[in-house]
């Protein structure tokens, strides 16, 4: 057995060392791979890393905005949505002790921000409706929605600010909370469409009681969830402060009226849904606002009215427009004016102060004479909310083309069995001129 073991261990040894040397040879080869692989995948990241930088920075460059969209908290699903197309989320603003970042510099604004522009009516009543709240309320918050129109496009685009919708009978507020009654400010949102169909809810103002001049978190959170559910991607906002809470010190960005500093804040495409301090223009003109005439003739059937205004804007002969006619009494009743484009003469639906009497009609020949226009079917009992005004409309346009074809001044019957006959009415130019005054549209 020992010879045995001693000659054939020579070839066994030999074996063996083969073996190893080939393990060790695996070995270094697939250390040498595995280093290999390592510095393939380090490089293959930093030219990941970095193609990932030039297209961020290139995106922000094409883009014109350096700065980062801050990041905003979904709106509660459960809160109830309100005020039509126009972002309808609760107003309801927290005011926190921290104000978010300051606003940012004049010099820093983005270019694409457009001028905005207060009628002074707007600034007149929101400054008198706040403090009127203050007086009978107390320190809590009371706010209003804007309504506006945007002017023109890109960046020369105007955003106009003309009326003012009240918080409304079921709104809730406290110290630090607001919440407006959303279904009452898209009635009425309604009713100030018939007298300007592209007026649209641009925004909010209320009141801080303290001396918070500055957007809160609360409101951020419910601005930026009405702003992204409007058509218009834009809104304004405006905090009122009570002035004397700032111990005399005076923001030239600030307007200042009765005891109150306003601050306005743009939110939007404009500024990357960022909050831009700015101070808005304010002009002359008169808040818009639904008399009481038109208001209780809408009242009768609103859905009517609404389709009859916009059947009335959908006829392509004409201008139309709403004016206030002077009475004998000195007081004011809104009046329905269709000028025809080509036809020379004016027709005008002159609203009653008692909603269920019959409403006048005129028409105004390119003479200036004014003429009563009598369609049968306003004869006799009149049922507000029965009647549409565009047949009335046509009816007249039908008998004027009659008139031009027979012999100037002689009488004819309309189609519809109503009859023209002249009133001793002014004869002056309806729209600008008295007894007509016209409307801030």
């Amino acid at each position: 057995m020992a010879a045995t073991l001693q000659t054939s261990s020579p070839t066994a040894f030999t074996a063996l060392d083969w073996l190893d040397d080939l393990d060790r040879r695996v070995a270094r080869q697939e250390a040498a791979f595995t280093r290999a692989q390592r510095v393939a995948v380090v490089l293959v990241a930093l030219l990941g890393g970095c193609i990932a930088f030039m297209w961020v920075r290139l995106a922000r460059f094409a883009s014109g905005n350096p700065q980062a969209e801050v990041p905003v908290d979904s709106p509660d699903p459960t809160v109830h949505q309100g005020v039509a197309e126009l972002a309808s989320t609760n107003q309801s603003s927290v005011v926190d002790t921290r104000p978010l970042a300051s606003p940012t510099p004049r010099s820093t604004r983005q270019s694409a921000i457009p001028r905005v522009q207060f009628l002074s009516g707007v600034i007149d009543r929101l400054v008198k409706g706040i403090n009127e709240s203050r007086r009978q309320r107390g320190g809590v918050e009371t706010g209003y929605a804007l309504v506006g129109k945007i002017l023109g496009d890109g960046p020369s685009r105007v955003m106009m600010v003309s009326g003012l919708i009240d918080e409304g009978p079921s709104s809730a507020r406290s110290g630090g909370h607001h919440q407006a009654d959303r279904q009452y400010q898209q009635r009425e949102l309604e009713l100030l469409q018939l007298i300007d169909a592209d007026a649209m809810f641009i925004g909010d103002a209320h009141l801080h009681p303290g001396s918070l001049d500055s957007c809160s978190a609360g409101d951020l959170r419910t601005d930026s969830a009405n702003v992204r559910e409007s058509h218009s991607q834009e809104m304004v906002f405006t905090i009122a402060t009570v002035a004397s809470a700032h111990r005399g010190n005076r923001s030239p960005d600030s307007l200042y009226h009765d005891g109150l500093k306003l601050d306005f804040y743009y939110l939007g495409k404009g500024s990357a849904y960022q909050y831009r301090h700015f101070r808005p223009e304010v002009v002359d003109g008169a808040v818009i606002s639904a008399a009481a005439e038109l208001r209780g003739f809408a009242a009768a059937d609103p859905v009517r009215t609404r389709l009859d205004f916009e059947n009335l804007r959908r006829l392509a002969n004409y201008h139309m427009g709403l004016v206030q006619q002077a009475t004998s009494d000195q007081a004011r009743r809104p009046c329905i004016v269709m000028k025809h484009k080509t036809g020379g003469f004016t027709a005008m639906i002159a609203f009653s102060a008692d909603p269920r009497q019959r409403p006048d009609v005129f028409v105004e020949d390119n003479a200036h004479q004014v003429m009563q226009f009598q369609p049968s079917y306003l004869n006799g009992a009149w049922t507000p909310g029965l009647v549409w005004f565009t047949p009335i409309i046509l009816d007249i346009e039908r008998e004027m083309s009659a008139r031009r074809s027979v012999c100037a001044g002689k009488r004819i019957d309309s189609p519809a069995g109503g009859r023209s006959a002249s009133v001793g009415m002014k004869e002056s130019g309806p729209i600008g001129d008295e007894p007509w005054e016209a409307l801030p549209l």
